[in-house]
């Protein structure tokens, strides 16, 4: 009895001591049952973090899709607008070339049309200012993009906190691994102690199949992480790529604004530069309608000059037929006493016939200078209704209209001689009255008295011989001055045609300038109407 109760003590005493390791193996898989809550906790926790880094990358994306669409609708738009600036660019340059290369003399157009001109380029300032404006909306809109695509910039750190997050995940999923691989050779060594109880085997057998189908779904919720994982670490790549795309179109868009600014400055250089050229020309046409009314006032003298020669002419006639009677007068009483200055006054009167003559051609060419005078009035009204000047032409209508002042100037002082000859030519007309009288009061001493008045005939012949000869060129200078004045008026009034012809094609092509800054404007607004949209 007492070896069998003691052979059942150690038996029962083995038997507890089973127990207690069964005890302790069962609070140990219990124990590991709870960690495998906590993984599964764990998992669905990064679970959460997965979609929560879906979700915002997909937010990431959708901006950045709807910044590039807002970016290549205005890179279409600015694209238009720069072709549209580039060909009103051309434009300018032709319009520039040609002015240059074809420059009128002075301004060809009435007051009206230059008051038109000028509302015109008020026109042009407003509709600069406008582009300025425009161009200044598009630019605050861009710098807003531009702030935009910074703020999107920041969720580049967003990778980082990813691949963090990853990392831990995966350091994570490598524990409960390692986990698995110890728990498994736990339950080996328990399946080896628990081989005596079939129904805890068995039990065990259960929990540990189901932690293995737990596992195998953790294993395939682990390959879908890593699969989604590497999706969107390349659609982050690819955002990455496409917001580096956007700031170098936004840059290259700054710079094309910043051309487009360059481009303003010039067009508003241009434009005052062509303010202070017709400013330029207005005062020049003043100083030409001054010039030509002072012309006119010289003519006009001048004509009274020529009449007053043309008077004394007369009266010189007059007083030679009175001289040529007396002559004859004295031919009669003298005949046979004074046959040699009868010969010396039939001379004289043939002399005075051909001065006759001459006096009338000069008249005839008088004639023709008043008709030239004609001609020159018709010109200087053209050239009063002739606006349109520049610099160059303007510097050689002046030194034209010096040397014209110059010629009237010699032409005054010419007329001035002339009238100093006929003041002379009158008082010798006097002293041959004089001596008229003398030689009526001295009729009874004509025989002793005879050669005395033929050496004073003599004398006064050779005089006026050379008086009508200094006249005779005065005039013929006087006409090669006219015809001089005629052949510069004529060449005046061929380059006044020429300008009329250069003005309206300058009119046609501020037409085209103005048609295409219409439509232009109309762009513009259609423009600005798009921009409202895309804000709105």
């Amino acid at each position: 009895m007492g070896l069998f109760s003691r052979g059942i003590k150690d038996e029962l005493h083995r038997l507890r001591e089973e127990n207690d390791e069964l005890k302790n193996t069962l609070h140990a898989f219990v124990q590991r049952h709870s960690s495998l809550n906590d993984i599964e906790r764990k998992i669905a926790e990064a679970e959460k973090e997965f979609e929560e880094l879906t979700k915002r990358n997909e937010e990431l994306s959708s901006l950045v899709e709807a910044l590039n669409n807002e970016l290549e609708s205005k890179n279409k738009s600015l694209e238009n607008l720069k072709a549209e600036l580039t060909e009103l660019e051309e434009k300018r340059i032709v319009y520039e070339q040609e002015t240059s290369e074809t420059v009128p003399q002075y301004p060809a157009e009435s007051e009206e049309l230059l008051k038109k001109k000028e509302e015109e380029l008020e026109e042009l300032n407003r509709k600069y200012e406008e582009l300025n404006e425009a161009y200044l909306k598009l630019e605050s809109e861009f710098v807003e993009l531009q702030n935009r695509a910074s703020d999107s910039m920041n969720g580049e750190d967003v990778p980082a906190e990813l691949k963090e997050s990853y990392s831990a995940i995966e350091k994570r999923i490598e524990e409960l691994k390692e986990e698995e691989t110890r728990k498994k050779k736990q339950l080996a060594r328990l399946e080896e102690q628990i081989s005596l109880s079939e129904e805890i085997k068995t039990n065990l057998e259960k929990s540990l199949s189901v932690i293995l189908n737990q596992l195998h779904e953790k294993e395939q919720v682990y390959s879908e992480f890593l699969f989604n994982r590497d999706e969107i670490l390349e659609e982050i790549r690819k955002n990455k790529n496409l917001l580096d795309e956007l700031n170098l179109s936004i840059e290259s868009e700054n710079k094309k604004l910043n051309e487009i600014k360059e481009e303003i400055s010039a067009r508003e250089n241009d434009r005052q530069n062509l303010i202070n050229e017709i400013n330029k020309l207005e005062n020049v046409k003043r100083q030409l309608q001054e010039g030509i009314l002072q012309l006119k006032k010289e003519n006009e003298a001048l004509f009274e000059v020529i009449g007053k020669q043309k008077k004394s002419l007369e009266e010189y006639e007059k007083k030679k037929f009175e001289l040529e009677e007396h002559a004859l007068n004295v031919e009669n009483k003298v005949s046979q006493t004074l046959s040699r200055f009868n010969e010396e006054l039939n001379s004289l009167k043939q002399e005075i016939l051909d001065k006759e003559k001459e006096i009338s051609a000069k008249e005839k060419l008088l004639l023709e200078k008043k008709s030239t005078i004609a001609e020159f009035d018709g010109a200087v009204k053209v050239l009063e209704k002739e606006k349109q000047i520049l610099e160059e032409s303007n510097r050689a209508l002046r030194n034209e209209e010096y040397e014209l002042n110059d010629k009237l100037n010699a032409i005054k002082s010419e007329y001035s001689e002339i009238k100093n000859r006929i003041e002379s030519l009158k008082s010798e007309t006097l002293v041959l009255e004089e001596q008229k009288k003398s030689v009526e009061k001295e009729i009874k001493n004509l025989l002793k008295q005879s050669s005395q008045e033929y050496s004073s005939l003599d004398e006064t012949k050779y005089r006026l011989s050379q008086d009508l000869n200094e006249a005779r060129t005065k005039l013929i200078e006087l006409e090669n001055r006219y015809e001089q004045l005629k052949n510069d008026y004529k060449k005046l009034k061929q380059e006044a045609s020429d300008i009329e012809l250069k003005k309206e094609e300058y009119t046609a092509r501020i037409s085209e300038l103005i048609a295409l800054e219409k439509s232009l404007k109309t762009r513009i607004s259609e423009f600005e109407k798009q921009l409202d949209n895309t804000s709105d």
